[in-house]
């Protein structure tokens, strides 16, 4: 009985041109992880991303769905752009191939403008499917496009990636209905999972598919100086919060960093640091001038303290590398570091 509801599924899927490779139903029915899981994915990215996607350029809109038109494989029965004869192709599967990567694409590029829509591109680096979302800025910063007054990106700077997730899954559930399938915990891993976060940020462009191509209002002048200020503010916390962990990282020593990829990556720490030092003047000086309109005296000296603490513990991270060099060089820079 089991056998057979799960043979019928299969076959509506090969009916559906979707290619299922070493898939049969004793396997499923036996509930092996790596087939059941496979499956599934193989269902949500036909059935709900790719459609999704799919809709975005669609000249037909949101009446486009692949499931009315016969095809989940991205190649509807309607003339296609650069089709002179509008007759679907005879390998569908070669086109399947095509839509995958394509929807992918596409989602990502919708992600991407969706959470930068109104906060600094330079806070919310969108860049893939994995770390981009790990500290859980994205995942605020795309709730913040669909109605801002749920999240104060300010505030969720100061907050840690854990803390991030948390407040955004449980904002996104209570607020915008979007149901939570991730945990905080999942997320906030080396190598969070490329699959299961497709599909969150898929909920929120079925829900809220306009989020990344609304157009705003022409902002004034004021209005353009607050988000000057906010942006260059948030993206220099971000990049304060992110500096902070790495340091954290190099603060003992990593199993496996020689003293030559150690170097490497603390000269390219340097000169981030150098590079974000201008926005940091800048902030201070404006505030000095009281120029600001937005951040508060509490903003500015945790701005302060945390940049002075990433300068101290930077020099700490060379003075340990200069003590480890072959003697009597050690002994000098240690003597020279403290001098300063």
């Amino acid at each position: 009985h089991h056998l057979t509801n799960i043979q019928t599924a299969l076959q509506y899927l090969e009916a559906r041109n979707i290619k299922l490779v070493n898939i049969n139903p004793s396997d499923v029915a036996d509930g092996k992880p790596t087939i059941v899981l496979g499956l599934v994915w193989t269902i949500i990215l036909r059935f709900q991303i790719e459609d999704l996607t799919a809709l975005l350029a669609s000249p037909l809109g949101s009446s486009a769905s692949s499931l009315d038109s016969g095809s989940v494989t991205g190649a509807p029965s309607y003339t296609k752009p650069g089709s002179l004869t509008g007759e679907p192709p005879v390998k569908k599967k070669v086109v399947s191939l095509k839509g995958v990567a394509g929807a992918k694409k596409a989602l990502l590029k919708w992600a991407k403008k969706a959470a930068a829509r109104r906060v600094s591109t330079a806070g919310v680096e969108v860049q893939d499917f994995g770390k981009s979302w790990r500290d859980g800025i994205a995942f605020n910063a795309l709730i913040h496009s669909v109605k801002p007054e749920l999240i104060d990106m300010s505030e969720i700077q100061k907050k840690s990636n854990l803390e991030r997730l948390e407040h955004a899954f449980t904002t996104a559930e209570e607020k915008l209905g979007i149901p939570r399938i991730l945990e905080p915990q999942d997320v906030d891993v080396s190598k969070p999972d490329e699959k299961s976060i497709m599909t969150y940020v898929a909920q929120f462009l079925q829900a809220y598919p306009d989020t990344g191509e609304e157009k705003l209002q022409e902002p004034s002048q004021v209005e353009l100086h607050i988000r000057e200020e906010n942006e260059e503010y948030q993206a220099l916390m971000t990049w304060i919060s992110r500096a902070e962990v790495r340091l954290k990282d190099f603060s003992a020593s990593i199993p496996g960093i020689g003293r030559g990829d150690e170097f490497q990556h603390f000269q390219a720490f340097k000169q981030d640091l150098t590079n974000k030092e201008k926005t940091y003047i800048w902030i201070q000086q404006q505030f000095e001038a009281k120029l600001l309109l937005m951040l508060t005296e509490d903003n500015i000296t945790e701005m302060v303290t945390r940049w002075e603490a990433i300068v101290e513990q930077t020099r700490r991270w060379q003075w340990k590398m200069d003590s480890r060099l072959p003697q009597p060089l050690g002994h000098i820079a240690t003597w020279l570091h403290k001098g300063e």
